[in-house]
């Protein structure tokens, strides 16, 4: 049986104030040395503290977060899938549909009306 260790606060802080950088700059190139940089821990410390606090890596949250926004674009106007994986980061609209895919179970094209 595990025992659950509660969060210090200042990881809680830590990782609040990490999650706030990496929405106000989804559409930027966000790495992990941004990140530490903001946080004050080293790369290995900040993955960890954020993979508990979250369950999820910090790759995995950015990648959530940028396919959800995507998607909320694209259900708002009429701008290429392209236009609008591109504004938020992703190299080709191949790259963009590969991460929908995953996240969703389906191509950003199916979910037109």
């Amino acid at each position: 049986m595990t025992k659950e260790v509660p969060l210090k606060k200042d990881y809680i802080d830590c990782i609040n104030c990490v999650i706030d950088y990496i929405e106000e700059n989804l559409s930027e190139d966000l790495t992990i040395e941004r990140l530490c940089s903001k946080s004050g821990y080293s790369q290995v410390h900040l993955q960890r503290i954020f993979y508990y606090s979250t369950g999820q890596t910090i790759g995995q949250y950015i990648k959530g977060r940028r396919v959800s926004r995507v998607a909320e674009a694209l259900s708002q106007t009429t701008v290429s899938i392209l236009e609008i994986a591109m504004q938020w980061g992703y190299e080709s609209q191949e790259a963009f549909t590969r991460a929908f895919k995953s996240m969703y179970h389906l191509t950003p094209e199916s979910t037109g009306d």
